[in-house]
């Protein structure tokens, strides 16, 4: 499967095709890359799911528990983020638009997302049975200017 284009890194870029030490990837990942973004190392989505989220002060925010690819472009659209168990009872899962992520960690095996705690809960959210439609125009707007970020579509 293509997953390794998807998770290339490419935010909105184009179909074409470049060749990164062997393996084809999305051209605008070979962008992001020469222009040494904080996401400059492709990565396998086993590689990311399950890895820590924490805000700029080290305040753990939760983990990655899914990967939502934008097929259309070739990229990755939104992260899950599985929110820190608070009280013992599970997070809430938040999409997250790749782009609002850094990367932390000598490693980049943590992922920084900047915002705390109280923040993010008020992000949208949504529980493992009632996932948001990924192609409601309206959801996607506001959950990316939440974020502050700006969306691919938009000019």
């Amino acid at each position: 499967m293509g997953l390794a284009m998807g998770l290339a890194w490419g935010m909105a870029g184009t179909a074409q095709a470049a060749d990164v030490n062997g393996i084809p990837v999305a051209a605008s990942a070979v962008q992001a890359t020469a222009a040494g973004t904080n996401h400059d190392k492709i990565r396998r989505a086993s590689m990311i799911i399950g890895t820590k989220v924490q805000s700029p002060a080290g305040e753990e925010l939760g983990r990655i528990s899914d990967i939502v690819l934008d097929p259309a472009h070739g990229s990755v659209a939104y992260v899950v983020l599985q929110g820190a168990r608070i009280g013992g009872t599970a997070g809430k899962l938040y999409a997250v638009p790749w782009p609002a992520f850094s990367v932390a960690g000598e490693d980049g095996d943590i992922y920084q997302l900047n915002m705390d705690r109280a923040v993010l809960g008020n992000a949208p959210s949504f529980d493992d049975k009632h996932w948001p439609d990924f192609t409601d125009r309206q959801w996607n707007d506001s959950t990316w200017k939440y974020y502050g970020v700006k969306p691919p579509w938009l000019p």
